[in-house]
């Protein structure tokens, strides 16, 4: 994902120099053509039979609580995934070059996330870093509200990228080690799925948010402290 980010802010400007409809023809067929690749080179799987007379256990709470706040997070996410770009572009009026280059540093955060927090997690918990983690990308979200210097946007772009991309690793390996190995794949299911439910709802929340009252600054406040309760929940998962 993080490679794709980067990709789109480093074409896009480009594309749009031959117009919007040529842009998004351009972008449609590269998604496509990536589909195929993908489609072509996963190699064949079985999805093997549960055994017999295996009856799935309850969630326990502290795994409730890590998939709430591993969802909840996509409250911070949103606001860089989707808006980040047009409000450099639109929003500051710096045009979009100056998007595409918020974009791009975006992107190379969340390439390098996930074995940065790794080594991180090794050495304090994959509980102690996700949570550390989304305090520091809430801080990281909410900086735009009060400082929209370049680097204040990149330190906020590379906060965001980081954190977002790594926590999916982190929650995988917390629920790793909170759950018996023949329920991992149901609960990391579980929790995937209403990250993505989650995410579409805020996504669309948020695009209605900002049509009615035309400011980006609301979104990020949002983000922010729905972040910090995220980081809380997480820390509370690891008491229980």
């Amino acid at each position: 994902m993080g490679a794709g980010i980067m990709l789109s802010a480093l074409l896009v400007p480009l594309l749009l120099r031959q117009g919007l409809v040529f842009t998004w023809g351009a972008l449609g067929l590269l998604a496509v053509a990536a589909t195929l690749i993908v489609a072509f080179l996963m190699p064949a799987s079985t999805i093997p039979a549960a055994p017999k007379g295996e009856v799935a256990g309850k969630i326990s709470l502290p795994v409730l609580l890590l998939i709430i706040a591993y969802a909840g997070s996509a409250l911070g996410f949103v606001p860089h995934m989707l808006f980040w770009a047009s409000f450099v572009a639109i929003g500051l009026h710096r045009g979009v070059a100056a998007g595409a280059q918020v974009s791009a540093w975006l992107g190379v955060a969340a390439a390098i996330g996930p074995p940065i927090l790794g080594r991180v997690a090794d050495r304090f918990g994959f509980l102690a870093t996700m949570s550390t983690g989304f305090a520091v990308m809430s801080a990281a979200v909410a900086l735009p509200l009060v400082n929209d210097s370049t680097l204040a946007l990149d330190i906020s772009a590379v906060g965001v990228g980081v954190i977002a991309l790594g926590s999916v690793m982190l929650a995988s390996g917390a629920l790793a080690g909170m759950v018996p190995a023949n329920r991992l794949a149901a609960s990391w299911g579980m929790a995937t799925m209403v990250y993505a439910v989650m995410q579409t709802l805020v996504a669309a929340g948020f695009s209605t948010l900002y049509h009615v009252t035309g400011r980006f600054s609301p979104l990020f406040a949002t983000g922010a402290v729905a972040l910090l309760f995220c980081a809380a929940l997480v820390r509370l998962a690891g008491r229980r």
